[in-house]
Order: C-alpha cells, then structure tokens, then sequence
C-alpha cells in the first residue's frame, strides 16, 4: 500500500493539509473514510461508483498515465473470503475475466492488476467506461423502439455466450450493470 498527499479528500473534500506532518500519511479520511492510498501503487481512488453485495466500485485514475488514466477499481468485502477457498475463486474469475475480455469488445476489460492490498482487501481493475447503465436509459424512455432493443440484445449475447464458453456464468445480469457505450454508430 502506498499512501498520497491530498490537500482534500475526494469524496467529501474534508480539508487534510493539517495531516501532511505526520509520519505516516492518513490511509483513509479522517471525516468520511474515503481510502487515500495508492491501490497497487499507482490507481489514485477518486469516487465510489457503486456499492453492492461483493464490494464497492470506485473511479480511479492512474497516476503514471497523462492520456486514458481513467479505471475503475473493485475492492472486494472481507466477508465474502470467509467462505473456504474463495480467493482461489477469486483468481480464476479475475483471470478468465480478463482472458474473455480481451477477446469480446462487449465484456468490460478487466487489467492485471489484481490482487489483495494490505488494508483494502482483495481487488481488481476494470477499464471505465464512459456510458450510461442501461437502467437509466429505460428510465428515460416509456418504450425503446425494438431495433434499439435487438442491438442491446445482440450484444449482450456475445457477451454472454463468450462467458459461457468459458464455464462462467454471470450471477448479477441487470439493466444497473449493462453499460451503454458510444464506440459507433447504433440504431
């Protein structure tokens, strides 16, 4: 774990330049307990994203990079490694995961970073996608036109059956977790 000096803490811009003597920076906010630290010594947590079940999701930026610094990083709940073997479960996913994801433009990238922080936990690093959940398209719209929905559809399925020819199965499918994204043209 590598620890940074912020002036302000992202989530609730609690003031932390009077922390910035200490001889140990602040792992987390003294106010909110946002995580301050550098997650694998270079993803700089900036918001949370969502939280669920397994983990919280959180926006990041890679320090190091000056163009396309943007992930996403999932740090997983403690809890969840309580049920035995879990972190080889862990390990298969992310590894899979990233195998299909690099091989599917509809399945989000997962990186190689991956792995358990000493503070944080276990976690994992996803490329941002820049879109919108399709819950919130629904939201928008009484109906979509049936072409829009049969473009959805058809790459879900890709997606899908490329999980499946890897002997996984997606346990959390749902509008909150489908991201729309604009890479062409799209009825």
């Amino acid at each position: 774990m590598s620890n940074i000096l912020l002036d302000q803490c992202p989530q609730c811009h609690t003031d932390l330049t009077p922390f910035h003597g200490q001889p140990t920076p602040l792992a987390f906010c003294i106010q909110c307990k946002f995580p301050l630290m550098l997650v694998a010594g270079k993803y700089r947590l900036s918001s949370v994203l969502g939280e669920g079940g397994f983990g919280t999701v959180y926006k990041a930026e890679h320090v190091n990079l000056h163009r396309n610094a943007e992930r996403v990083v999932k740090i997983i709940k403690p809890e969840v490694f309580a049920v035995s073997g879990m972190d080889r479960r862990f390990v298969r996913e992310v590894q899979v995961t990233s195998d299909i994801s690099q091989r599917n433009e509809h399945i989000v990238r997962i990186y190689d970073d991956f792995g358990e922080d000493d503070v944080l936990g276990f976690y994992y690093v996803m490329e941002f996608l820049r879109g919108e959940p399709l819950s919130h398209e629904l939201l928008r719209h009484e109906r979509l036109p049936l072409q829009r929905v049969l473009y959805i559809f058809a790459q879900m399925c890709k997606a899908i059956g490329e999980a499946h020819r890897a002997d996984i199965i997606h346990r959390d499918l749902k509008p909150d977790n489908i991201v729309l994204i604009h890479r062409h043209e799209h009825p």
